[in-house]
């Protein structure tokens, strides 16, 4: 295996080849009195001044440029690309020279340099060497001149490339300039914008100073559910501004959908780790028309270990039962995750008789149906032959057995102590299909 260092300075030694070689074939070609390469050159490389208000941002890379324009012009790399595809190496190796001449070619002209890559990078199948890949060698370019680069992107001359373009722009700026990638947010194509929302937000966590300002641009988006989860995502990477209380009070005062969105969600990742107590204290304070959304907050940003029966029993008692199926389980990983499977079975049976709650009372038996199946059975039989939870209890015992243990003496067991008939049928054809994929008798 050759070491790093012998690797690196062998692909610097085909760069140099490739370079040299095309570079040599065309001046050949063209004569000793060649063409001005000034007048090939892009509009993005043509050093035209800046607009008002359109800084380049370029860091004081520009003598740097010139010194490279004045070794190399961008005819001349144009050469060294379409020279890479006849040289004789690997497909990653080819990549490797790929990337550093579009990353030295984008200096000079970033406008030929990616129409090179969009018109093709001779390796389709692979996903290492796809257009996407060899892409981020435009990155360092974009965030040295971010507004030079957009006004390529939107010009029209990248046609149906801009696409691939803009993500990549997107990515690459969003670390440096996160409130640029904002102001442009829904300019970017829409099947990218939470990967972008990431990396914002994953820049504004190392510059807080630009929290406020982030999220009030932010809650400009239109309210939808997709804002929703944004929203919940991004407030569970930012972490809460303040207390619960102060939380509180500004989720009680927000005067936009956006806001209260921002806000409740502020409001539930600020008591992610208190006990149920303090919880419902602070809940209490807040007014009737919002409290069916904060709780929804409370139980979706709310640690596995957290008091999630209290909480879902809060949540019942004022009749959120959509929020509860939506995060159904949370029910089912309490139960897993701290130990407390029989309290959680046996806390169903402070949850009302109707349809709604059947998804609940099916998580909160499973942890202990699956941990502890002999427990659980005698759990079943000790519930009164009226409890509406005992078929439905039976019925599941029934499945988890099958499917998780393939023990068809206990389902057996369960089936017929189920006395209603319609469920009792509902069970045996659960155990029909069980046996069909097992390849073996009900």
């Amino acid at each position: 295996m050759k070491r790093p260092w012998v690797k690196l300075a062998t692909h610097l030694a085909i760069f140099g080849l490739v370079v040299v070689i095309a570079i040599s074939a065309r001046r050949v070609q063209e004569g000793a009195a060649g063409a001005d390469d000034g007048k090939h050159g892009s509009a993005v490389a043509s050093g035209r001044p800046d607009r008002p208000g359109r800084s380049s941002s370029r860091k004081g890379g520009g003598a740097e440029r010139d010194e490279q324009k004045a070794k190399f012009s961008s005819r001349d790399f144009k050469s060294a690309w379409d020279a890479i595809a006849f040289r004789n190496v690997s497909m990653r190796e080819r990549t490797q020279l790929q990337e550093e001449v579009l990353r030295q070619w984008a200096e000079v002209d970033l406008e030929a340099a990616v129409k090179a890559l969009l018109a093709g990078n001779w390796d389709p199948e692979a996903g290492y060497a796809g257009v996407d890949n060899v892409m981020a060698s435009f990155d360092q370019v974009f965030r040295d001149r971010p507004l030079e680069a957009w006004d390529l992107i939107n010009s029209g001359k990248l046609g149906l490339g801009s696409i691939l373009v803009k993500d990549r722009w997107a990515k690459a700026v969003a670390a440096e300039h996160p409130m640029l990638v904002m102001s442009h947010f829904n300019d970017l194509p829409s099947r990218s914008r939470g990967d972008t929302l990431k990396a914002i937000t994953a820049a504004v966590v190392k510059n807080p100073e630009l929290r406020d300002e982030f999220l009030t641009r932010f809650c400009e988006q239109p309210q939808n559910s997709q804002f929703s989860t944004w929203m919940s995502e991004t407030i569970r990477t930012l972490g809460p501004s303040g207390t619960p209380a102060e939380l509180g009070e500004k989720l009680s005062n927000a005067k936009t959908d956006q806001e209260r969105t921002r806000y409740v969600h502020e409001f539930g990742v600020s008591l992610k780790g208190s006990d149920f107590g303090t919880m419902l204290a602070e809940w209490r304070k807040l007014p009737p028309e919002i409290q069916g959304r904060a709780t929804n907050s409370m139980l979706f940003h709310a640690d596995p270990t957290a008091d999630v029966p209290k909480l879902v029993g809060l949540m019942v008692e004022i009749g959120e039962w959509k929020s509860i199926n939506d995060q159904i389980m949370k029910v089912s990983e309490y139960g897993y995750k701290t130990g407390k499977a029989a309290e959680l079975a046996q806390w169903t049976a402070s949850l009302p008789d109707v349809p709604q709650a059947n998804r609940v009372f099916v998580q909160a038996v499973e942890p202990y149906i699956v941990n502890n199946p002999v427990a659980a059975k005698s759990w079943i039989e000790s519930l009164p032959a009226n409890d509406w939870r005992r078929d439905k209890a039976l019925a599941e015992y029934s499945r988890h057995v099958l499917w998780r243990m393939s023990d068809r003496d206990l389902s057996t067991w369960a089936i017929n102590s189920i006395s209603d008939p319609q469920m009792k049928k509902q069970v045996v054809s659960v155990r029909a299909a069980w046996a069909r994929e097992r390849g073996v008798d009900p």
